[in-house]
């Protein structure tokens, strides 16, 4: 995302005022996606918010953003079309064709994380996860952000998944220290949402068997992304 603390990388016409009224402007359609996609997925603000979908990661943090935004300017091109914003985006970023590091099924995604998360191995659950490159090139394009009436520029839908699964994963792994826990399985109880060259299985559980053989069942991850035959996670927003 690119972050400025003067207007020189502005567009000839562009004045900060300018760019202050976009960015309210988007923190304000960010606000009103939780009640709006709540409504048409059934699930309340709270349940959304725990899921993988973008829009709840967005929402979740568009006031963390407002905060920030009060010290440091942010470049918002809000007058841009979607085509052009990813394009900038995209510049430095190498293309990708297919996920990397990612696992062959479902279950060995998530066998494959329930493993790193019992070793502490933040290396191992980093590298099964979207990279910047990934949401660039494969996973950013076929989001609601690219169409009416959810338009948001890729940097800033990054930055908000990003940050949630920093989040997600600092707490993870500090609230697993010390825990002796066996994988027992993992359920995904909504069916997948199709998108144009993939799916995202939504909503996961992981089943967790302590040592007095009681079974814990947690969303420690938001969605699984299944691309080609390929498993990764987007990211580690949780409910913990």
């Amino acid at each position: 995302m690119a972050v400025m603390k003067n207007s020189a990388e502005h567009p000839a016409g562009i004045s900060r005022r300018g760019t202050r009224s976009a960015l309210s402007m988007t923190l304000v359609v960010l606000m009103g996606l939780t009640t709006t996609l709540s409504g048409c997925t059934g699930q309340d603000a709270t349940e959304w918010l725990a899921s993988e979908s973008p829009a709840g990661a967005a929402a979740a943090s568009a006031s963390s953003v407002a905060n920030d935004s009060a010290q440091t300017q942010v470049h918002v091109d809000s007058i841009l079309p979607i085509p052009v914003l990813l394009e900038r985006f995209r510049s430095n970023i190498p293309r990708v064709d297919t996920l990397s590091f990612a696992s062959a099924s479902r279950e060995a995604l998530v066998q494959r994380f329930a493993n790193a998360l019992a070793a502490g191995d933040t290396s191992e659950l980093r590298l099964m996860t979207m990279t910047q490159a990934e949401f660039a090139w494969l996973y950013y394009p076929e989001s609601e952000f690219t169409r009416p009436p959810y338009e948001l520029a890729p940097e800033h839908v990054f930055l908000l998944i990003d940050q949630n699964s920093q989040k997600g994963l600092l707490r993870m792994v500090r609230r697993s220290v010390g825990l002796s826990m066996e994988y027992a399985g993992h359920d995904c109880p909504a069916e997948p949402r199709a998108r144009e060259r993939d799916r995202l299985w939504e909503r996961c559980n992981v089943q967790l068997r302590n040592p007095n053989g009681t079974v814990d069942s947690l969303r420690l991850f938001g969605a699984i992304w299944e691309r080609d035959g390929r498993f990764k996670l987007v990211s580690f927003a949780n409910e913990l």
